[in-house]
This record gives structure tokens, sequence and C-alpha cells, in this order.
């Protein structure tokens, strides 16, 4: 749920730097795993620092926004249960989140 939140929270902030910009949450498999995706059309995440996203304490946002843990503690809690978090950006048109979880059966 914890995750959810702030995926869905980040999507809608940088969403709304773009006139056009819509949030999109759909679930369904990806590699054949269990998925939850999560994609705004914000500006994107630039190449550059895109490694460092998940990293605590990291953030991009303006002062008092954000404290960066909100990634970091996504990924320690998809990890945590056997899944992962997989980031797809490009810069000035989307970001698109997705939860992997494993395989239940």
């Amino acid at each position: 749920m914890h995750i959810l939140f702030n995926l869905i929270k980040n999507a809608v902030y940088y969403a709304q730097s773009n006139p056009r910009g819509a949030v999109k949450v759909f679930t369904g498999f990806y590699r054949g795993r269990p998925a939850i995706v999560v994609t705004d059309t914000g500006r994107g995440i630039p190449d550059a620092i895109r490694s460092k996203i998940f990293d605590r304490f990291f953030t991009t946002t303006e002062a008092g926004q954000g404290a960066g843990i909100g990634l970091s503690f996504c990924k320690m809690v998809m990890e945590g249960i056997g899944g992962e978090i997989v980031c797809d950006s490009r810069e000035g048109e989307y970001t698109t989140f997705r939860l992997l979880f494993p395989d239940a059966s």
C-alpha cells in the first residue's frame, strides 16, 4: 500500500509539469512476473541521475517537497519480499515504474 501511494504521489507531482500530464496505473505481467505499473507523462528522469533515484536521501524536488526516502523505501520493501522495482524513463516524455512480484505458484 505504501509503495503504491509513494509511486502515485510522485507520478501526480511530476505529471503536473506537463499541460497534458497523465498518470496511468495498471496490472499485468512483465518478464513473466505479476506486475503493477505506474506511468506518468511528466518531465522524465535525465539519464545522468537515473542510477541514483533509489539512493536514500536523493531527491530532485524543491526544498520542503520531499526527503528522498520514498523510492529507496520502495526498493527495500520490494526486495524484502523477493520482488523488484524497475524504472524506465525518457527525459521530457515519461517515467514508468514496474513493481515485479515473486511468482505466487
